[in-house]
């Protein structure tokens, strides 16, 4: 028989009369075989004496799915401790016989059974060490005997990944998560994921060793995720372990809602064929128009479109728990379906007056706003579309809002007209021009959708020539592109000169063409006059 390098054998036989053996044996290791007695017969072998080794058995032990190699190690007891037991393995015959590499600067992660006994976890630090030392859990020492022999079976091996918990705008904490690190944890991303949206699933252990699973969007053009961590109670500095990562796709949310749904949902159920989505009320079946999965600080949600209901459904898993709102953020407390079709009972956010005062007073100042918006790629021409993205700051900042003033449709439509104008300027504002002031025409110039006159006077950096913009932020793009061009094309004869800032050059219209499924839009730009 030859023996194949790259492959372990399971060698058995016996010692003269004295005792049977048996070997785990990789070709490489070494050029001769070294054959041990077994501990308690020792004494029975006399040294310089030749015995006869008859060999019983060859048989090759395959690398499979249920585990990556297996060694044949004595068990040591350290001195002093007797709830410690110790197997020790060289890292080269590691390596040999699971076909892992351990990479210097790296730490890994190794899992097995010892025999029978119980299962083993250690950790393979960064250091140079020619050892692998196995321990068996406390709990299981007094199961082992000193001396003997134990067959431990590697089950897997992978590259722990520690994530650190930073400090995120306003000091909230921030999980960044690199490409790399996610392709080893397991994600997969091919030539048909780029420019799409990939919602991630992360399985990542915390400090205090509980288990988490979290949702979150890959960024399309770096393949990384951020994540904002305040929903788990993690703390600045504090250390995850991100064990898996992997796409999540729309039947995995169905899967998972039919499986975690909340008490009030227990007479929903969701269900997918091919591409069409149905949601079960009672047994009664209602075909969902368009349904899109998303994520949102943490959690997977799906976007679904009912014709008979006129807001937005919106489903919602947290890792633990599947929930449904209504809208922005109106909790769903019951489904019932009757010969009228769907109906839901929701519970609306009561917001005092107040609340809507702080709302309206409290807002980031500009140099803020422009900071936290950035154009995505090179503008060569100030026409055009041109693609933006807010950090996670802002748009939480403007997601907020946009919730809060939901209540109250006057409120709601300045938030969203302000914030659009906001927005806007600081995209506007990456064509190589400076905003000099906000509502120029205006009896009192400043910021504020309900003032008069087109919205805001830049000058070029360029040429130094002054020029107005119209800024809109609409559910209808198309449709906010066309009355802003009207407007501002019928104010033209009165727009022409400012007694503070003279003559006018021009005038464009800046459509804000974003719906808060995520934080990318497009900033689409036409001259007027």
């Amino acid at each position: 028989m030859r023996f194949e390098t790259e492959k372990t054998y399971e060698i058995k036989g016996r010692i003269g009369e004295v005792c049977d053996f048996r070997k785990m044996y990789s070709p490489g290791e070494s050029y001769r075989m070294a054959i041990l007695a077994p501990k308690e017969y020792a004494q029975s072998i006399t040294p310089g004496e030749k015995y006869n080794v008859q060999i019983g058995s060859v048989k090759e032990i395959p690398r499979n799915e249920e585990h990556l190699g297996v060694f044949s190690a004595t068990a040591y007891r350290i001195p002093g401790k007797e709830d410690l037991m110790r197997f020790d393995l060289l890292v080269s015959s590691f390596e040999r016989r699971t076909g892992v590499r351990f990479e210097e600067g790296k730490l890994y992660e190794v899992r097995g059974k010892i025999g029978d006994v119980c299962e083993f976890k250690l950790t393979r630090s960064a250091e140079r060490s020619q050892h692998l030392f196995v321990f068996a859990p406390r709990e299981y020492a007094r199961d082992l005997v000193a001396g003997q022999k134990y067959d431990l079976t590697v089950e897997s091996v992978r590259e722990k990944m520690e994530c650190h918990i930073t400090k995120g705008t306003y000091g909230f904490p921030r999980l960044m998560v690199q490409k790399r690190a996610l392709e080893a944890a397991g994600l997969k991303l091919d030539g048909a994921d780029k420019g799409a949206e990939v919602v991630a699933e992360l399985n990542l252990k915390g400090p205090e060793g509980a288990s988490h699973r979290l949702f979150a969007k890959v960024e399309p053009k770096e393949s990384l995720v951020v994540m904002s961590m305040d929903k788990i109670g993690a703390k600045v500095g504090d250390v995850f372990d991100l064990q898996r990562a992997g796409k999540y796709s729309d039947a995995g949310f169905v899967e998972d809602f039919n499986k975690y749904r909340s008490r009030e949902l227990s007479n929903v159920r969701l269900q997918l064929e091919g591409k069409n989505l149905s949601i079960f009320v009672d047994g009664a079946r209602f075909e969902v128009s368009e349904h899109r999965l998303d994520a949102y600080r943490t959690q997977a949600l799906l976007r679904c479109k009912v014709e008979s209901i006129q807001e937005e459904i919106r489903f919602w898993f947290d890792g633990n728990e599947a929930t449904a709102k209504f809208g922005g953020s109106w909790k769903i407390q019951s489904f019932s379906a009757s010969e009228k079709g769907m109906s839901l009972t929701y519970t609306r956010e009561i917001t005092t007056r107040s609340d809507m005062q702080h709302l309206m007073e409290n807002t980031l100042e500009m140099s803020e706003i422009r900071e936290k918006v950035s154009l995505l790629g090179e503008a060569k021409e100030t026409e055009g579309d041109h693609p933006f993205q807010m950090d996670d700051s802002l748009y939480s900042y403007v997601h907020g809002r946009m919730t809060k003033s939901s209540e109250n449709r006057g409120v709601y439509l300045q938030v969203r007209g302000d914030d659009g104008e906001d927005v806007g300027a600081a995209a506007f504002s990456k064509l190589k021009s400076d905003e000099m002031v906000r509502h120029p025409f205006n009896s009192e110039p400043g910021r504020g959708s309900h003032k008069k006159g087109t919205d805001s006077l830049f000058r070029s950096r360029d040429t130094g020539e002054l020029f107005l913009v119209e800024f809109r932020w609409w559910q209808n793009a198309d449709a906010a592109m066309k009355s802003a061009f009207e407007e501002v094309k019928n104010r033209e004869l009165d727009e022409k000169f400012d007694e503070t800032w003279g003559v006018i050059s021009g005038a464009y219209i800046a459509i804000v063409d974003f719906d808060m499924t995520s934080r990318r839009g497009v900033l689409r730009v036409k001259r007027v006059w």
